[in-house]
């Protein structure tokens, strides 16, 4: 008899592979297939390719997760769940706190114009493109 180790990573996402979600969440918020400049505002400007938010004067480098969660909150232009935030950025992860998805924003924030990320009690955030 042979034995494989793995994962508890390894094995959800070979389940997420084999039902077909994984690949589709890959393509769907793949940076190549959205443009590559994209205007938050009038001065502030995401460049996807290089993961950068700028205002002009000073630059942002965003992290894997923030890059992921900026390309579904500007392809979505809708509230982004919790659970969707937590199954796209911690790979579904259960014991993902809600002191984890805090901080993470708190930090993701700082890097947006001011009240950019709004927040919907209970429910997600969205981008305030208005």
């Amino acid at each position: 008899m042979t034995y494989v180790i793995q994962t508890i990573e390894q094995i959800n996402q070979a389940n997420l592979i084999a039902s077909g979600i994984y690949e589709t969440q890959k393509k769907q918020y793949s940076p190549q297939a959205l443009n590559r400049i994209f205007m938050l505002s009038s001065t502030w400007t995401y460049d996807r390719t290089n993961a950068l938010i700028s205002t002009g004067t000073e630059k942002f480098y965003l992290t894997h997760k923030e890059v992921l969660f900026l390309n579904m909150l500007i392809k979505d232009n809708s509230i982004i769940s919790y659970d969707k935030m937590i199954f796209t950025l911690w790979d579904n992860k259960k014991s993902v706190t809600q002191n984890a998805i805090k901080l993470f924003i708190k930090d993701f924030r700082k890097k947006l114009p001011l009240k950019m990320l709004k927040n919907f009690k209970k429910m997600g955030y969205k981008l305030n493109l208005d």
